[in-house]
């Protein structure tokens, strides 16, 4: 398939690609280094990229029979890092992640206190949360690389028919994020573009407009890259 709906974009990173496009080939085998790069760049402590465990909450819920051996393998991370994967495994919402868990508190380690406060309340669930922030939409974009779930790009389509009232500077901003997030996802991911496509025909006219301008950017984005010559 030619034109913005082709997949594999340009990505220079192995691992930044491998993440990007997990839904089309699920990578378990890594998993670990992956978690233990990002780890060491600071990912899980810049609130830029905090939003990953997300991802890795849906890649657990994917390979349910790997999680113990996970926790285990990544168990000398630093605490922050630790916390973040417990988080990973909470929002995996699995009788597996339950269960490491439910032991890692009992062991009554320095993380005790955090995952008792993690466990007390039930996991996120992304198709229902109330969308206040633009950090949502990056939870559910994460939600998308690792699963490809279609439900996840409709809800943030979703988002377009939000009445037009700019006084809300809160609502614009985050109205203004979803469309924008949605066209470069939609140059980057065939199946993304796809789904625009497909919602076209049955969203309600306050969104037509909107998502006709997405596919439009996302289209000429594409055709712009097409002409820019290759380097050799």
């Amino acid at each position: 398939m030619s034109g913005p709906a082709q997949d594999y974009i340009r990505i220079e990173d192995e691992q930044c690609r491998r993440i990007t496009y997990f839904y089309l080939n699920p990578s378990p085998e890594m998993v670990e280094s992956d978690i233990r790069e990002e780890a060491g760049k600071g990912y899980y402590t810049d609130p830029r990229t905090s939003t990953l465990w997300v991802f890795w909450g849906m890649v657990f819920r994917q390979f349910p029979d790997r999680i113990a051996g996970w926790l285990e393998a990544l168990s000398d991370l630093p605490l922050l890092e630790r916390e973040f994967v417990y988080q990973a495994a909470w929002f995996s919402d699995c009788p597996e992640s339950h269960s490491c868990l439910e032991k890692l508190i009992k062991s009554g380690g320095e993380e005790t206190a955090f995952l008792e406060l993690l466990t007390s309340e039930q996991p996120l669930d992304l198709l229902t949360m109330e969308i206040s922030h633009p950090a949502h939409l990056d939870m559910l974009w994460n939600a998308f690389m690792a699963s490809g779930d279609k439900a996840v790009v409709e809800r943030i389509i979703g988002v377009l028919s939000w009445l037009q009232d700019d006084s809300d500077i809160a609502k614009l901003l985050i109205r203004k994020t979803a469309a924008w997030s949605l066209a470069s996802n939609a140059f980057q991911h065939g199946r993304v573009m796809d789904i625009c496509r497909e919602q076209l025909a049955n969203c309600p006219d306050e969104v037509r407009d909107k998502l006709q301008q997405v596919i439009k950017v996302a289209e000429t984005a594409w055709n712009d890259k097409e002409e820019t010559p290759q380097e050799n």
